[in-house]
């Protein structure tokens, strides 16, 4: 039989609906077996809340969830809180970062709409918060790696940032195609915090690094093919370079027929 009380004490707070930035902010190791040890996690993530809960209270940010996907968190005063807050967490986690743990972490930030409420049950409460643009980040933080980057942001936060790509050093990637809004995302790698020889790398060939997305993007395939041909003289390390390379050839050589082979496959 259920008690009255218990039930009584359930509540459901006022739900917050806003447009704002979202931020998740992923963990991982160098090591990849340390990723898959349970206790070797959870001393990562308790240590890294204690950078980054501090970060971003400073930048008017608030933490909304903990989960093994990371540390998700909104900026509603504006979305350059957001930007800032990403580019200190990645630069302190790494400064940090000493002894045998090589903690790591890569952020992702878009802006959307999302959904918060409060739920009280007993002595039991946590925040809900429901928003595709919250799925997005965790997508876009875990997707850094393969796109060799500390942070990804989409255009829709960059638009909400005055002067973003002359204050913040940043290159525009190309376009995602996010299934579940079932929507493109033009996304930027916003390098502010990378190590000093990849973040040199990135500034110098940016110009030339977007005029190949841009060519690829307007259907001109050998055009964009030559730009990242070029690119990889100077930088062999460019991950994204060489994938828009395969991309070309797929093109040229008649594969590349259907319209989402112009998405780049990061997520």
């Amino acid at each position: 039989m259920s008690n009255p009380e218990k039930a009584s004490s359930f509540h459901i707070g006022r739900t917050e609906d806003s447009n704002t930035a979202v931020m998740n902010i992923f963990i991982f190791f160098d090591d990849l077996s340390k990723s898959r040890n349970g206790k070797q996690l959870m001393k990562a993530l308790t240590s890294t809340l204690k950078v980054v809960v501090p970060l971003i209270e400073e930048n008017a940010g608030r933490v909304i969830k903990v989960s093994g996907s990371g540390i998700s968190a909104v900026f509603e005063r504006s979305a350059e809180d957001a930007l800032v807050c990403g580019i200190s967490i990645c630069q302190r986690v790494d400064a940090g970062m000493n002894g045998s743990d090589e903690i790591r972490v890569s952020v992702g930030i878009t802006y959307g709409r999302i959904s918060i409420c409060d739920v009280v049950c007993g002595s039991f409460s946590t925040i809900v918060a429901v928003s595709e643009a919250m799925e997005l980040t965790v997508l876009l933080s875990v997707a850094c790696k393969k796109a060799d980057a500390s942070m990804l942001v989409t255009e829709s936060l960059a638009n909400h940032v005055s002067g973003f790509q002359n204050r913040f050093a940043s290159r525009k990637i190309g376009l995602i195609y996010y299934k579940a809004e079932k929507k493109p995302y033009t996304l930027y790698d916003v390098f502010d915090s990378d190590t000093a020889e990849k973040k040199y790398s990135k500034r110098r060939s940016r110009l030339l690094f977007e005029k190949g997305v841009e060519h690829f993007l307007e259907g001109r395939a050998m055009q964009a093919r030559s730009c990242f041909i070029e690119l990889l003289k100077y930088d062999r390390s460019d991950v994204v370079a060489k994938k828009y390379i395969l991309m070309c050839d797929k093109v040229l050589s008649g594969e590349g027929e259907d319209p989402e082979d112009k998405y780049l496959s990061l997520i």
